[in-house]
C-alpha cells in the first residue's frame, strides 16, 4: 500500500513526471525496436501457417528455421535490455 502511495506521488509531481519523461525518450528507440522484432516473427508466422500447405518440406524447414532464429535473437534482445529498463526506472 505504501510503496503505490509513493510510487503515484513520483508519477503526479512535476519532478517525477519529468524524470519519467526522460526515461520514455532515452528507451523509446529501443522500445520500437524490440517491437519491430516481435512484429516481424509474428509476420513469419503468419506467412508460414497462410503457406504451409503449398511448401515443401525443404522450405517449411527453413521458414522454420527463419521463424526460430528471429524468435531467439527478439528474446535475446529483450533479456539483455530487461535488466536496465528495470534499472533505470526505479532509479
Amino acid at each position: 500500500m505504501a510503496w503505490s502511495t509513493i510510487q503515484q506521488a513520483i508519477q503526479e509531481c512535476a519532478e517525477g513526471k519529468k524524470e519519467i519523461d526522460t526515461l520514455q525518450q532515452r528507451f523509446a528507440p529501443k522500445q520500437v525496436e524490440l517491437k519491430q522484432q516481435s512484429d516481424d516473427v509474428e509476420n513469419l508466422k503468419k506467412q508460414y501457417q497462410a503457406q504451409a500447405e503449398k511448401l515443401s518440406d525443404d522450405e517449411k524447414a527453413s521458414r522454420a528455421k527463419a521463424i526460430d532464429t528471429n524468435r531467439r535473437a527478439c528474446s535475446a534482445t529483450m533479456k539483455m535490455h530487461k535488466p536496465n529498463f528495470s534499472r533505470q526506472s526505479r532509479t
